[in-house]
């Protein structure tokens, strides 16, 4: 008997064993869901009033902005590309959707040419990148130039309102208590995970991240999935960029500014590989929850704010450090 509930007792150990060691040093793509729930619990230890409803709301609608860029980031790093532009991209988005609208174009049809914004934009990147061999890298900075200068040009600095209380009430629309940007974030990732993972155009994505040539000699159309994914990316930033408009009534002249380095950090927080081929939707959506809830829980804790960018920073270094780790170790093996 004292046999038999010792051999329990180790398989629950060795279950239990089994299990942390997945989480932390498994898949971080879903190890990021256990560190999250870490986070909030430490958090509320020490501001219980973190937890409070309305504050939570907050944080899922602040988190929402972020996590729609990153479904399209998360697609653009898998596919072993780099997006620099998008917090442009969101600031030139929702400055034409609201000059649309102070023209009087009705709210649909201002809304797709904000949206278009982005395509355009994201097919601008993708040409340039693909047809013109320019780095990533180069192409997205230089518009991220482009576009915050349009904005600068065309604004002079000031904003642009009033907008039409049609397109305002889209902020504030909530289901089952919960904002509408939420909702269509967790759709969104739901969405994104599904055509990753059950599609051939996923699989594609993930195979070209992996090993481009190699992809490309197994008869993928390597050039034309990689511009779709920065096309992606930047109808993804239109969409945030419209949500943000109509929470603030206006476009403002720093809308998405620095947007880049925030979803670029929630997207590797949250498991997808900066150098391509490993990453999920799902990951990336507790990556944006995770970043906005410890800016957020540093404020509660009554920590100076200017520690957010060096907890920040010091998880982003070990993320990415991590990663070059697993990746050296699957080498040797």
């Amino acid at each position: 008997m004292k046999d038999s509930t010792d051999s329990n007792s180790k398989k629950r150990s060795s279950s239990f064993s089994g299990l942390t060691s997945r989480l932390l040093h498994g898949s971080r793509s879903y190890a990021i869901i256990f560190y999250f729930f870490i986070l909030c619990a430490v958090i509320t230890s020490i501001s219980p009033n973190f937890i409070a409803q309305t504050n939570l709301l907050n944080n899922l609608r602040a988190a929402s902005y972020y996590g729609i860029i990153c479904m399209g980031m998360t697609m653009v790093f898998i596919s072993g590309g780099l997006d620099l532009s998008v917090g442009s991209v969101v600031g030139l988005s929702s400055l034409v959707t609201a000059l649309a609208l102070v023209n009087h174009i009705p709210v649909p049809v201002s809304i797709l040419l904000g949206l278009l914004v982005g395509v355009v934009i994201g097919a601008i990147n993708g040409f340039c990148i693909i047809k013109l061999r320019i780095p990533a890298m180069i192409v997205t900075l230089g518009m991220l130039f482009i576009a915050r200068g349009l904005i600068n040009v065309i604004t002079e600095g000031r904003p642009v309102y009033p907008l039409p209380d049609a397109f305002n009430m889209i902020s504030t629309t909530n289901f089952l208590g919960i904002n509408i940007a939420v909702w269509f974030l967790i759709i969104m990732a739901i969405l994104v995970e599904f055509v990753l993972r059950k599609t051939a155009y996923g699989r594609s994505i993930y195979a070209i991240g992996g090993n481009r040539e190699t992809a490309r000699l197994s008869g993928l159309r390597v050039d034309r999935i990689s511009m779709s994914v920065y096309m992606i990316s930047g109808l993804c930033a239109s969409i945030s960029g419209i949500f943000i408009s109509s929470r603030i009534a206006s476009a403002q002249v720093t809308t998405g500014q620095t947007y880049e380095m925030d979803v670029i950090a929630a997207t590797i927080i949250g498991g997808t590989s900066l150098f391509g081929g490993v990453g999920t939707a799902i990951g990336a959506f507790f990556g944006a929850l995770f970043m906005t809830f410890l800016k957020s829980g540093i404020v509660s804790m009554r920590m100076s704010a200017h520690w957010q960018n060096v907890v920040i920073g010091i998880i982003l270094i070990v993320t990415v450090g991590a990663d070059q780790y697993q990746r050296r170790k699957q080498a040797r093996s």
